[in-house]
């Protein structure tokens, strides 16, 4: 289903700003009026009122069902038409994890578009190439919220499965560089800098690109090896000794329906051709 909408007349609420949502907001805020978003306490909602958007502080990781939502949350989600869910599963159990999401999409505007980042770690294998087809991981909170987004949204909504988030403060190296051992160094890296998952949400929008599902990932894939050796010495690191290669060749996610069917293909990052 392809609707346009245009951005700048619509208000657009962050469910969940935290590493990724706190920069959807900074960036969208310098580009379009009506910004809102939620944070899980009072602290930081104030530390964000200087920031120029609302922020309304909604308690995700222990909010239950049964305890509903504010009035007041139920008429801002009213007046948005365009919904960012970004709350991160890992403290919800599956059923938690929909029924946090049901409070939200329940209490949306019918004519809403909802925006639902989920996370490659969907599909059920480990090994060879995955798109958006393939077999998922069944059972885990991460495909329960796509099937809660599926079940009340489908049709007004795009579900993006993202690599692994890089940019900014967020190096992934730094957690390596600390290891006795580097584990599997030739298996492939799924990544997306977080500006690219920003502006590809832009085209989905500006396309009307809803009721799809799509990889997110940078489509130049780099080995573990490549990668975290280019990162290391970016930042003065030193690699841990190479442990033996266990796994064959890895998750590989399949990113045809992005650049071929969006047509997304300005990635930040790398710049250049094969160069990590």
């Amino acid at each position: 289903m392809y609707v346009y909408l245009d951005m700048v007349d619509v208000r657009t609420g962050i469910i969940g700003l935290g590493w990724l949502g706190y920069r959807f907001a900074v960036e969208w805020k310098k580009q379009y009026l009506f910004v809102w978003g939620t944070k899980r306490n009072y602290a930081d909602w104030e530390a964000m009122m200087g920031g120029g958007w609302e922020a309304i502080s909604i308690p995700c990781i222990e909010w239950k069902a049964e305890k509903g939502v504010s009035e007041y949350v139920k008429r801002t989600l009213q007046s948005t038409r365009l919904i960012i869910l970004n709350i991160p599963p890992r403290s919800f159990s599956p059923e938690s994890y929909q029924d946090a999401l049901e409070q939200i999409l329940s209490n949306a505007h019918p004519d809403a578009y909802v925006l639902y980042m989920s996370s490659t770690s969907v599909y059920k294998a480990t090994e060879g190439e995955v798109n958006e087809d393939s077999e998922l991981d069944e059972g885990s909170t991460v495909w329960a919220g796509e099937q809660k987004v599926l079940d009340m949204w489908k049709e007004r909504s795009c579900i993006l499965r993202l690599g692994g988030l890089i940019g900014d403060d967020r190096h992934p190296v730094n957690y390596l560089a600390k290891k006795d051992r580097f584990e599997n160094p030739n298996m492939p890296v799924n990544l997306i800098h977080y500006e690219d998952v920003i502006a590809i949400s832009e085209e989905i929008f500006r396309q009307g690109f809803w009721g799809q599902t799509l990889n997110v990932c940078n489509p130049n894939i780099p080995t573990r090896l490549e990668f975290y050796s280019e990162e290391a010495k970016k930042l003065g690191l030193s690699l841990p000794q190479l442990a033996k290669q266990e796994k064959e060749t890895g998750k590989k996610v399949n990113t045809d329906k992005l650049t071929k069917v969006l047509k997304y293909n300005r990635f930040v990052y790398p710049q250049e051709e094969n160069k990590w």
